[in-house]
This record gives C-alpha cells, structure tokens and sequence, in this order.
C-alpha cells in the first residue's frame, strides 16, 4: 500500500495553481516537489503547508493506495493490481500499475 499525491495535482489544475505558486505561497522548496511528484515521503507539516495554501482539505491532496502483489511477469517486472480509495472507502478507480 501507498500514499498517492495524484489528487494534489488534480486540485492543484482546478484551482488554476502551479507548482510555482505552491513554493512561493507554502513555503516548500523544489526538493519537497519533486518527492511528491515521485511520491516520495514527505513530512506532515508540509501537507498542512499545502492544505492551508490551497484552502483545501487532506482528503483533497493524498489519498491512500491499496496493491496486491501480482508477482513477476513473464518480462521480468512485477506487477500489482491497484484500488484506489477515497477515506470513505468508495472505490474511485481500478487500474495496473507496475
């Protein structure tokens, strides 16, 4: 399982706000953006940051990944099938990932 930041650059489309602005308006630095776009770890006291310069909730910006392990293919890769969830359990979407 992981914690996907896809819905950050959805919210971040529909508020008409660039990765620019999230720098200059929540203080973080372009390191922190590019671990999120990797969707790399990042600190709770930069969600907060991001919540508050969006004017947003949590639930807005990350939401929580299920994968079940498919093992290897026969290209050597392994592969998982994906749910994504929102907080409330609704299943958004299915897809497979690598």
């Amino acid at each position: 399982a992981v914690i996907s930041f896809e819905k950050l650059w959805r919210t971040m489309e529909q508020k008409g706000v660039s990765t620019y602005y999230l720098r200059e308006k929540a203080g973080i630095d372009s390191k922190t953006v590019r671990r999120l776009k990797m969707g790399e770890n990042i600190e709770t006291k930069t969600l907060d940051k991001i919540c508050s310069a969006l004017d947003c909730c949590i639930e807005d910006i990350i939401e929580y990944v299920k994968k079940l392990d498919l093992g290897m293919g026969e290209d050597g890769k392994t592969y998982y099938y994906s749910l994504r969830e929102r907080y409330n359990d609704k299943l958004m979407k299915e897809e497979w990932v690598l």
